[in-house]
């Protein structure tokens, strides 16, 4: 996902900081930002796991294998940053992690050669438990205002704006490739922001 206007030095509460309060509060349930090197021993432990258990058989089923090394290292690269969704503890239960979306900002180069500030979202994961309460979407629009803070912002495709990128699968392959459109085990998001200039 492409996202322009975000500073890559800044630090992951200054990010936070970026977003209304109302964002990052939700009943119930509370957010927290991490970078890789702040995160305990025992959060990349559960932050691992809930990738291998949601995505392990998908890799092997598309034919990647699952390289827990690799993918290891590529979760946990010194640049990449983490949102986590905790459950708000109560007098019964203890806090609790239940979603995790990891992102870096970098540069890329678009199809023209120029090189573009961007925001990539790695991963977006909940736990099986968690799922079907708005978790995933409230960790897309907090990644989506730290990219460029904005209330125009909405959810996946229709709702969000997403559209499929000219380098995902499915507008790569052609008639020619071996892989049809249809069969592609994964897709590639991206929305351009327009900054608007300033008012004179």
């Amino acid at each position: 996902m492409n996202f322009c206007g975000a500073d890559s030095q800044a630090t992951s509460r200054t990010l936070l900081d970026q977003l209304r309060p109302d964002l990052v509060s939700m009943p119930g349930f509370s957010l927290r930002s991490f970078r890789t090197n702040d995160l305990s021993k025992h959060q990349r432990t559960w932050i691992f796991d809930l990738l291998r258990t949601n995505i392990k058989a998908c890799y092997e089923k598309a034919g990647w294998g699952w390289h827990e090394y690799s993918k290891r290292r590529e979760v946990f690269d010194p640049a990449t940053r983490f949102l986590v969704v905790y459950r708000t503890a109560t007098a019964d239960q203890p806090e609790k992690p239940l979603a995790f979306a990891s992102y870096r900002f970098t540069m890329d180069t678009d199809v023209s050669g120029q090189e573009i500030p961007v925001l990539y979202i790695y991963e977006l994961q909940v736990a099986a438990h968690a799922r079907s309460r708005g978790l995933g979407s409230w960790l897309t629009e907090c990644i989506l205002r730290l990219g460029f803070n904005t209330d125009a912002m909405r959810f996946y495709l229709a709702k969000m704006g997403f559209h499929f990128d000219e380098t995902s699968p499915s507008q790569y392959y052609d008639s020619d490739e071996e892989i049809p459109a249809k069969q592609t085990s994964y897709e590639i998001l991206s929305k351009p922001l327009r900054v608007e200039p300033p008012e004179s």
